[in-house]
């Protein structure tokens, strides 16, 4: 008579009961996370932008904006939607960053979920830190100025206007001084 096989992990006796027990697991993980509202990473990162800049939100970009940032610096409003492309990005990365610093985002089968109710109450929270104070990085002082200057002039600067002018209107609008240099450097986008 021949030995029969030892009674392994993978002997034909275990391994159905094995894998029914891992499927068993699996659906049970599934029922979990369906029993939960969640939505998706992106979504979940233009649902907190509004929420968090209010009346400094860009908002999302219009075909026109595609189209002009696509043609380049040939077209003539390019560098206005340029720097509204940039403002739009630096606020998405605060966010995502405030996403990762609550630990609100999670992986699931190779995606990224964030959980409806824990982000409204984290968005919700007063009592904790504010997500656009001391632990994510301030707006710069040209920043600021870059912005005043796409809100005031939104059909470009006018040929007379010299960066001093610019600098004292910024001035009695804000009531913060800046120079000719900082009117320049917002101006031209370099930092």
């Amino acid at each position: 008579m021949p030995d029969e096989p030892e009674d392994t992990e993978y002997s034909s006796r275990r391994f159905p009961r094995r894998l029914e027990r891992e499927i068993a697991e699996l659906r049970a993980q599934d029922a979990a996370f369906a029993a939960v509202e969640w939505m998706g990473y992106s979504e979940a990162v233009h649902f907190a932008l509004p929420v968090f800049f209010r009346q400094e939100y860009v908002g999302r970009p219009s075909e026109q904006e595609h189209v002009v940032l696509k043609m380049g610096e040939t077209h003539a409003d390019w560098r206005q939607y340029f720097h509204k492309q940039r403002e739009r990005e630096e606020q998405i990365a605060r966010v995502v960053r405030w996403l990762e610093l609550y630990q609100l985002v999670e992986e699931r089968h190779g995606e990224r979920w964030v959980q409806t109710a824990r982000l409204k109450k984290a968005l919700a929270d007063e009592g904790g830190p504010d997500p656009c104070g001391a632990s994510l990085p301030k707006q710069t002082l040209p920043q600021a100025v870059r912005k005043y200057i796409t809100e005031t002039y939104r059909d470009g600067i006018p040929a007379g206007k010299s960066d001093k002018v610019i600098a004292k209107e910024y001035k009695s609008h804000a009531g913060t001084n800046v120079s000719e240099r900082t009117v320049r450097r917002a101006r031209t986008g370099k930092a």
